[in-house]
């Protein structure tokens, strides 16, 4: 199933107009330690760079690489909770008795495609596809999540693409309330239904969820 975005300017445009800077797409924030209340129990497993977007076999390659990572620093391994944010899905990382941390923030704008599928012999793990701002440009990165079943890495896959649909409807919302795009609209509706049900039955076998630019 493929969803389709505004293109990377648009989705700027409206972030900055909200007040989030574009130019941090990616940070991390440490908290005072403070017990987690909200979010969905994984392990983070890590991340690697990666050269496709939207190819199942190297997010396979991928996962591979950072469950072998995993092996060697098992030990020091933690806990994480994800939560959804307008703009934003946040990895919160834990200590052993569930203390925040540190928050880390992916901008939705950023996030290419995610998945929840078997990899490395494991049907419990989500992953997502993120442009990581670095000194020399984008670099994609795969980020990996361990969960405790396969429902909940679907659910997260879920509602990942909610997330996503309502962060679109807000920027048409924004833009037919501003005077400049008002016409733009009055002469050509948006087709995309943005309120469809998202459950299982929307991804396919390998239950890739594909962010694409328009």
């Amino acid at each position: 199933m493929f969803f389709k975005r505004q293109s990377r300017r648009a989705c700027d445009a409206f972030a900055m107009g909200s007040g989030v800077s574009s130019d941090n797409i990616e940070h991390t924030e440490r908290l005072v330690l403070s017990p987690i209340m909200h979010g969905y129990r994984s392990t983070y497993l890590g991340s690697v760079p990666t050269e496709s977007a939207n190819d199942p076999t190297e997010t396979s390659l991928c996962v591979e690489r950072i469950l072998d990572a995993c092996n060697i620093r098992e030990k020091n391994m933690r806990g994480a909770f994800i939560s959804f944010r307008p703009q934003h899905m946040l990895l919160h990382i834990v200590d052993s008795v569930d203390h925040v941390i540190k928050t880390r923030y992916f901008d939705l704008a950023r996030i290419a495609v995610c998945s929840a599928g078997l990899y490395g012999g494991s049907p419990c793990i989500f992953t997502w596809n993120y442009q990581q701002e670095t000194d020399y440009g984008f670099q994609l990165e795969c980020h990996a999540v361990k969960v405790n079943s396969a429902k909940r890495a679907r659910q997260l896959a879920s509602l990942l693409g909610s997330a996503f649909h309502q962060m679109s409807h807000d920027f048409h919302a924004a833009m037919r309330s501003s005077h400049l795009f008002q016409a733009a609209f009055d002469r050509k509706e948006p087709s995309t239904d943005l309120h469809g049900d998202l459950g299982d039955d929307c991804f396919s076998d390998d239950h890739q969820l594909l962010l694409s630019h328009a």
